[in-house]
């Protein structure tokens, strides 16, 4: 997670990649666009910050 609390897409597309290429465990790739749903991860940290559910902090 980066500190916005945004999923942090490269190391885990590096992970696929070594568990596809090195132990080849992983039969086929998938795109990143099909492991992360961008929109609904960006809508809830703006809600989360209009919100402020947990206060100021």
């Amino acid at each position: 997670m980066t500190p916005r609390g945004r999923i942090n897409v490269t190391p885990v597309i590096a992970q696929q990649d070594y568990w596809a290429t090195f132990y080849k465990i992983v039969e086929q790739k998938v795109a990143e666009g099909q492991l992360f749903d961008h929109p609904i991860a960006k809508d809830a940290t703006e809600r989360l910050q209009h919100e402020k559910p947990l206060g100021d902090s």
